[in-house]
């Protein structure tokens, strides 16, 4: 039977309440990331139900399968959601499904839903028949880069895995009335690799042929320690956001926040 689970509170009691009283109360403090992972044998195809407290990034034997979960009818706190809305994702061709799981523990927009206390619900069912899902056979560990939804920094040393806790929880569960988010990958109209000489800076600017939704991601490979700032707007500054990344070592950084994207 799966769980809900969560980091454990005893190493990591400041990360584990996310409740919000109002529409502007995103607890920033209480900001981390944790990632979990899991990997299973399969015998046919199984399908995988998932759901997190308050954001999650699917990936499946390292492919991004997906992102959510949806929360219709509860923006802004307008009400209390009564239903707990889990996303499907089928699993095909693969006896082996590693599954990792990143889940943002606060909301980060007013526009996200939280029910107190970030978790994360993970059920694998194979021919109508659960065979695994989130327990304590999961490893957990918070991931020490992700300073706050816009600073990274890959210097940080690497936190170690260990069980999670397992959360006495219990919430409706209906799967989402909104299909999954829909992600392909959009490139600039000039995107050129950018070189930047040793104890040296350089601007870009990269112009896309209209206005996207999109979530940006940057390949970076380095010799030494970079500072990086992506900007990212529609145009002529408007809904403009910035983004600080810091590293020495070669790594594909995913921003987690969507954005209306017309230039970076």
């Amino acid at each position: 039977m799966s769980n809900w689970i969560w980091l454990d509170k005893t190493k990591y009691p400041q990360f584990c309440n996310n409740e919000r009283t109002n529409i502007f109360d995103i607890n920033e403090e209480g900001f981390c990331m944790a990632e979990f992972e899991r990997e299973y044998s399969l015998d046919s195809d199984a399908i995988l139900r998932i759901c997190a407290d308050a954001r999650y990034e699917l990936y499946i034997n390292e492919k991004l399968f997906g992102r959510g979960p949806a929360t219709p009818g509860a923006d802004f706190l307008t009400s209390k959601m009564h239903w707990c809305y889990y996303d499907e994702y089928e699993i095909k061709d693969t006896s082996v499904a590693k599954i990792r799981v990143v889940v943002t523990s606060t909301a980060t927009a007013i526009s996200q839903f939280t029910f107190g206390h970030p978790s994360l619900y993970v059920s694998l069912l194979s021919n109508g028949k659960e065979i695994g899902g989130t327990d304590k056979s999961w490893m957990a560990r918070r991931l020490t880069e992700r300073k706050g939804i816009y600073f990274t920094d890959y210097t940080e040393p690497a936190d170690e895995w260990s069980e999670p806790e397992i959360l006495s929880i219990s919430r409706n569960m209906q799967r989402s009335r909104i299909d999954n988010i829909c992600l392909e990958d959009i490139y600039p109209t000039s995107s050129d690799k950018i070189t930047v000489e040793p104890y040296k800076s350089a601007t870009v600017c990269l112009n896309f042929d209209k206005i996207y939704s999109a979530y940006p991601e940057i390949s970076l490979r380095c010799d030494g320690k970079i500072n990086v700032s992506l900007e990212s707007g529609e145009i002529d500054g408007v809904g403009r956001i910035t983004e600080n990344i810091v590293t020495d070592k070669d790594i594909y950084h995913r921003c987690q926040r969507m954005r209306s994207v017309g230039y970076m």
